[in-house]
């Protein structure tokens, strides 16, 4: 039946009811739009693992990282601003020391030995303290490297070693074959041994020990080998050859003192201790 309402024809509408289905086609059509807005977002990224905290680091270390057996304590002279050493065309001993130590370092360390050293950088490290880093450690020789002048001739050059022969009489056994070895693997002059029962360096370490002048600073010539990288690499080569034979074989390898002169206290000026 039609009615007239201000001009305009209605009809009776029909209502229409919603069933359970409905509601849950609509329900699904919710949760698939959520799921689809979540993934958008990134909400299945994986969640980064906690990092596994190792509660015993030295257990593992040990395991995984086996120790070396024999250690070599090196011991490059002087260090920091208040005792550099000697000073010649604008290089300090101190730093020349450690350049050649570090070589020696890689050298042992690649040949399966362990190295610790006095100082590793531009340090001030006091004479006794070398002493007591050496004593208190498990190393087996020490050395000790320097550089040397002597203003009265500047001629004069070669590579010196310097042992005590109260303390320990495997000193001139290992300070020989420091000598031999540097020598013939840098060409340089073979100045030889020379004892000194006072250098505190070598008095007071309690293992085989010694100190090598590895050339004169006030000889032009031999200064500039001295800052020369290759030249250094084969000083640091002899110095660990010599390291490595006498810890191998513990025997008698000479004095060193053939093929060159014993050197003088007279010529050392590097005030080395």
């Amino acid at each position: 039946m039609k009615r007239t309402n201000f001009g305009y024809t209605t009809r009776r509408r029909k209502r229409h009811r919603f069933t359970p289905r409905f509601f849950l086609i609509l329900a699904g059509l919710f949760a698939i739009i959520a799921l689809l807005f979540f993934i958008a977002s990134g909400g299945f990224k994986a969640k980064p693992a906690d990092p596994v905290v190792n509660p015993n680091p030295g257990d593992l270390e040990g395991e995984d990282t086996p120790q070396p057996d024999v250690w070599v304590m090196i011991d490059p002279g002087h260090g920091g601003d208040l005792y550099p050493g000697c000073y010649y065309g604008g290089y300090r001993e101190s730093d020349l020391d450690l350049q050649v130590a570090l070589k020696v370092r890689t050298i042992l360390e690649n040949n399966g030995y362990g190295v610790l050293m006095t100082r590793d950088d531009d340090s001030e490290v006091g004479l006794y303290e070398r002493t007591e880093l050496c004593n208190e450690s498990e190393a087996q020789v020490f050395l000790s490297i320097h550089a040397n002048a002597f203003e009265s001739d500047l001629s004069v050059n070669g590579i010196s070693t310097w042992y005590n022969g109260e303390t320990n009489e495997e000193n001139k056994i290992f300070a020989g074959l420091v000598q031999s070895h540097a020598s013939l693997a840098t060409g340089a002059r073979n100045r030889g041994l020379s004892e000194d029962d006072e250098l505190i360096v070598i008095r007071e370490t309690n293992v085989p020990c010694c100190l090598i002048e590895i050339g004169f600073m006030s000889n032009e010539t031999e200064l500039a080998n001295l800052v020369n990288e290759d030249y250094q690499q084969k000083l640091a080569q002899g110095l660990a050859d010599a390291i490595m034979e006498y810890l191998e074989s513990k025997a008698p390898a000479g004095d060193g003192e053939e093929g060159g002169e014993s050197g003088s206290g007279e010529e050392s000026g590097s005030g080395s201790n």
